[in-house]
């Protein structure tokens, strides 16, 4: 396995939650993702677009414990040309101590400078304790230290 980071989404200013009564209240969320990457088995679309699909197993540390715990991506990523390629997230479970979340997420990665370069979104729907929850999380980094930004807002 490839150690990597994965981040889901970066904010600068992400702080205190939004408790301005303006809407559900947001309780920001900032963090990283330590990954390892497995490859699986990948192809090419009838058009002849390469399609990768990875996995990543990660350790999620945030400033926030409803999601700070261990979490599994199913991505597939098109590779349409050598400077950019989009991805979809098409499965994504965190598991923490109290309970988990799902969801799936898109967004792109850049293969200009000394390595490919990973911006997106991925949106999680929580179960169990966390139910009535969603957690709107940014990724952006290499597939080195990947850090992660976002916030968890009532969708009741």
């Amino acid at each position: 396995m490839v150690p990597v980071s994965v981040v889901l989404m970066f904010g600068a200013g992400c702080a205190a939650g939004d408790q301005s009564g303006d809407g559900p209240v947001k309780d920001a969320v900032t963090g990283t993702a330590t990954c390892a990457l497995i490859t699986l088995p990948s192809g090419t679309t009838e058009d002849g677009t390469e399609v990768v699909k990875e996995r990543f197993t990660c350790t999620d540390v945030t400033s926030d414990p409803r999601v700070s715990g261990e979490e599994v991506l199913e991505i597939e990523t098109l590779l349409y040309d050598d400077h950019s390629a989009p991805w979809s997230v098409t499965s994504a479970t965190i598991t923490t101590e109290d309970g988990v979340w799902r969801g799936t997420g898109d967004g792109v990665l850049r293969f200009d400078g000394d390595g490919p370069y990973n911006y997106g979104e991925t949106i999680y729907r929580g179960e169990g304790p966390y139910e009535g929850l969603t957690y709107h999380c940014l990724v952006a980094g290499s597939n080195g230290e990947l850090v992660l930004a976002g916030w968890i807002e009532s969708t009741e």
